[in-house]
């Protein structure tokens, strides 16, 4: 009898140590749990409980097979959501927990300032939504990007940086933004291409704005200006005439404030200005052939060539006395002149049609008197051989 009552003792004893090494769980615990076994529907999970735990295909958050997703050995988090659920097993909830420890997380994140990553899951009104391990958290649309997007289709299924910038745990409020991100993203690009800018530097610009006074260009993230001045050697009255926003351009810088961040620039592929060899080409007393473009009062102005016009002075006109140059001229007129003055720094020429007649007569006379004067000489040498040859 006394063999008896030690072996009961002892196995009471062992069942003592055994209750004792098994956890004490409550619904809605939190416990981590060993995979035993995972088949298409569920998870067999060993939690140190008298019974094994079971995690069905809904209350897992992860997209995807559950043969794909775990395998026997891997420790999770699981919440207790029966004690039994009929059949002895522990009834889990993989889903609920990663809620519950994403909570927290989100809670430090938005405390702490941290950033987060998360994927955007659908579009909204007013925005879009995104998942944090099962906690929607919605993302103003005016907070996805630092300008105006008409169509987010192609954000859905993709992973951003956000910032958290409302967090009410007991509303199950969560807001996220990306526009901090992207700004100080920015900035950072901002300040850099800023220290890198140097004169005479060439970069691939984008027109994105046009002013009476020029054209705007983003050269990596800040716009300088191209004067209308520096988009042409002719005269632009718009820059319209040459640039259309979204335009790529190439441009070279010519000033820059660092201070102020202002960038002064010039397009590149601006053709050469013809003034800059027209004392190459012309030459003071020229008669050229020149084209009537318009009239004024004070004269007319003629064109010798695309991009080189001259004016002349209605005195210069014509030898009668006229009122007006429309009196002897039309715009399309194609007449004579001649270049009294070449001004190439002011990229002015004075031109004269009244002058051209005594020009030519200037010549007719020196042509004249040089061929008498040739004949004089022809007939002092040869005149008594010729006299005596025909005799």
């Amino acid at each position: 009898m006394s063999d008896i009552k030690n072996n009961s003792e002892s196995m009471e004893d062992l069942m003592n140590e055994l209750e004792d090494s098994l956890k004490r769980i409550n619904v809605g615990d939190v416990v981590n749990g060993k995979v035993i076994s995972v088949t298409e529907e569920e998870i067999m999970m060993d939690i140190q409980f008298r019974s094994d735990g079971i995690v069905t295909r809904e209350e897992v958050s992860e997209e995807g097979s559950l043969l794909e997703n775990f395998k026997a050995g891997d420790i999770i988090n699981v919440q207790i959501l029966k004690i039994d659920d009929g059949s002895g097993n522990v009834v889990l909830s993989k889903k609920r927990a990663d809620s519950l420890v994403a909570w927290d997380e989100i809670e430090k994140a938005y405390n702490e300032k941290n950033v987060i990553s998360s994927k955007v899951n659908e579009i909204v009104k007013g925005g879009l939504v995104s998942d944090i391990d099962g906690i929607r958290a919605f993302i103003p649309a005016s907070h996805m990007e630092l300008f105006y997007v008409d169509d987010f289709g192609s954000y859905v299924g993709k992973e951003f940086k956000f910032n958290i910038i409302e967090f009410e745990k007991e509303k199950n409020k969560v807001v996220l933004s990306r526009k901090d991100i992207l700004t100080k993203v920015k900035n950072q690009e901002k300040s850099e291409l800023l220290d890198s800018i140097k004169v005479g530097n060439i970069y691939t610009g984008k027109v994105t704005k046009l002013a009476n006074y020029g054209a705007f260009v983003d050269i990596g993230g800040i716009d300088g200006l191209v004067h209308v001045s520096e988009m042409s050697w002719r005269r632009v009255k718009h820059p319209s005439e040459i640039l259309s926003e979204n335009d790529d351009v190439e441009v070279k810088v010519l000033k820059f404030d660092r201070a102020n961040e202002k960038i002064s620039l010039k397009l590149t592929n601006v053709e050469e200005n013809p003034w800059s060899k027209v004392d190459e080409i012309y030459e003071e007393n020229d008669i050229v052939e020149v084209e009537i473009t318009r009239l004024a009062d004070f004269g007319a102005f003629a064109k010798l060539e695309t991009g080189i016009e001259g004016l002349i002075h209605v005195s210069k006109i014509s030898e009668e006395r006229i009122n007006k140059p429309s009196d002897k001229l039309s715009v399309g007129d194609k007449v004579e002149a001649l270049i009294l003055e070449i001004d190439k720094k002011n990229q002015k020429m004075s031109l004269s049609i009244k002058d051209v007649e005594e020009e030519i007569e200037i010549e007719e006379e020196i042509h004249e008197e040089s061929a008498e004067t040739e004949s004089s000489v022809m007939e002092d040498l040869f005149g008594d051989k010729l006299k005596n040859l025909f005799k």
